[in-house]
C-alpha cells in the first residue's frame, strides 16, 4: 500500500506532506520534489527519501481515541522504541481505517507466520510416510553398502547429486527413476552401457516394475482411510512418489526408444511388449508422455524400414551429348 499524507514530527507545529510505501516489514517515507530537465522547461516530479520505519519495530498509536482535539481526529502515530515519533494526517475515516488495517498486518505479520509454521509443522509430525514395503515392491530397499556405491562430486553444477560408482541392477534402476533425484547424465550413461550386464528385455522388465508402485495393502481398508492424516498421508504418496516415478520411468523409455532404438529394432517380440505397456496406461496426467513414446515409435519405425525400394532406373533415354567450342572427340579437353 502506498500513498500521500500530512505528516509532523513528534514535538513540531510545522506540517508536511510525506508520500508512504509499506513493504515487507518496512514503512519508506520519501518527499515529493522536482528537478527541471536540462532540455527544456518541464519539471519532472520525482520523490526523496527522507525517513525509514522498520514496522517489527514501531509502535502504533491510534491518536483519535486518545485525545479530543479535533485535529488528531483522523491521525495516528508512528513511534520506533528510543526514536522520534511521527504524526500522520488522513483525510476521511475510510483512508484512515485502511492505512491502521495495512500497518497492523505488517506489524503483526511475522508473529502469525510464525505461528503458522509452527501449526504447519506439528500437522505435518501427524501425517505418516506411506510407501511400500519392501515385501510389496523391491525398489523400496533402502540404500546400504551392499547394494550401491556412492562418489562425491567436485566442482560441478550437479554436485548435489551423488556420483553413483556401482550398485545391484535393482538399484540402478531404482536410482534411474528415482522419485526425487533427476540425474540426466546418469540416464545417457547407463541406457549406452546397460548391456554388458543386463539384456533389453530385462532391463524392461524392471522398468514395468518400477512403474507399477502401489499403495501398501494396509491403506486399501476403507476403515483405516477415515483418518484424516492417513488420507493427507495417500494423497502426498501419490504426488511426491507414485506420480514422480512413473513419469521418470516414461522419461527414461523414450529416451531409449529415441537413442537406441536398434534394440527394439533388433527384438521384434521387446518392441511388442513395450507397445502393450505403453497402450495400457490410461492415466490422465501420463497422456502426453504416453503420446510421446508412441510418436518417437511411429518416426523411428518410418526412418528404419528397409521395406521400402527405390527405383532408380531411368524413364527417358538420356539426353544428347552437348557439345561447346569442339565437336571433335580427340580435341575434346576440360576447356572445350
Amino acid at each position: 500500500m502506498e500513498g500521500s499524507v500530512g505528516f509532523m514530527r513528534e514535538g513540531s507545529k510545522k506540517k508536511t506532506d510525506r508520500h508512504i510505501i509499506l513493504l515487507d516489514g518496512l514503512a519508506i517515507c520519501c518527499k515529493a520534489h522536482t528537478a527541471k530537465k536540462s532540455s527544456s522547461s518541464l519539471q519532472t516530479p520525482d520523490w526523496r527519501l527522507k525517513e525509514k520505519l522498520n514496522m517489527r519495530k514501531v509502535e502504533i498509536r491510534d491518536l483519535s481515541l486518545e485525545t479530543d482535539n479535533s485535529e488528531y481526529h483522523l491521525a495516528f502515530e508512528l513511534k520506533e522504541k528510543g526514536q522520534t515519533g511521527y504524526v500522520c494526517f488522513i483525510n476521511t475515516d475510510k483512508e484512515r481505517n485502511e492505512w491502521m488495517a495495512a500497518l497492523t498486518h505488517l506489524q503483526t505479520r511475522s508473529s502469525f507466520d510464525r505461528l503458522l509454521d509452527h501449526l504447519a509443522k506439528s500437522e505435518e509430525q501427524n501425517i505418516p510416510e506411506i510407501k511400500p514395503s519392501i515385501e510389496e515392491y523391491r525398489f523400496a530397499e533402502e540404500d546400504s553398502e551392499g547394494n550401491i556405491v556412492f562418489e562425491p562430486r567436485e566442482n560441478t553444477a550437479s554436485a548435489a547429486l551423488p556420483l553413483i560408482k556401482g550398485g545391484t541392477l535393482l538399484k540402478l534402476v531404482e536410482r534411474l527413476t528415482h522419485h526425487k533425484l533427476a540425474d540426466p547424465a546418469f540416464v545417457r550413461i547407463f541406457l549406452t552401457t546397460y548391456r554388458s550386464f543386463c539384456s533389453p528385455a530385462d532391463l524392461l522388465k524392471l522398468l514395468i516394475e518400477r512403474f507399477n508402485v502401489t499403495l501398501s495393502n494396509k491403506y486399501e481398508d476403507p476403515d483405516a482411510r477415515r483418518d484424516p492424516h492417513i488420507r493427507e498421508g495417500i494423497r502426498r504418496f501419490k504426488r511426491q512418489y507414485q506420480s514422480p516415478i512413473q513419469l521418470r520411468v516414461l522419461n527414461a523409455i523414450r529416451y531409449w526408444v529415441e537413442h537406441h532404438y536398434y534394440d527394439f529394432q533388433e527384438n521384434e517380440g521387446l518392441l511388442e511388449e513395450l507397445r502393450t505397456f505403453v497402450g495400457s496406461i490410461n492415466r490422465s496426467n501420463l497422456k502426453k508422455w504416453v503420446e510421446s513414446i508412441n510418436r518417437t515409435l511411429m518416426r523411428q519405425r518410418e526412418g528404419n524400414d528397409t521395406s521400402v525400394q527405390f527405383d532408380q532406373s531411368f524413364y527417358q533415354n538420356a539426353p544428347p551429348v552437348e557439345w561447346h567450342q569442339t565437336r571433335d572427340p580427340e580435341e575434346f579437353d576440360l576447356f572445350s
